[in-house]
């Protein structure tokens, strides 16, 4: 199995610097907004990605991708810190 960028569909071997600095600028964001939010997101996303590595469960879903309405999920702290 491999990941691809949306963007450009190349694979993902590694997080390119200019990729970096952009995710660590968010991650940063999260943490002003809740310094705890970031911890939460990943324990809820980990079942979801183990369901996927064992081909359980797609990459995206409706849930998943619900645009600016993630009411009741640990990351609509994204949306709202950034």
């Amino acid at each position: 199995m491999t990941l691809r960028w949306v963007d450009d569909d190349e694979d993902v071997t590694e997080i390119p610097p200019h990729r970096t600095a952009f995710y660590r600028q968010i991650e940063e964001m999260i943490r002003e907004y809740d310094s705890t939010a970031q911890a939460r997101i990943e324990n809820e996303l980990q079942a979801w990605l183990d369901d996927v590595s064992r081909a359980n469960s797609d990459y995206s879903s409706v849930q998943r991708n619900a645009g600016s309405d993630w009411s009741g999920y640990e990351r609509q702290a994204i949306y709202e810190a950034t």
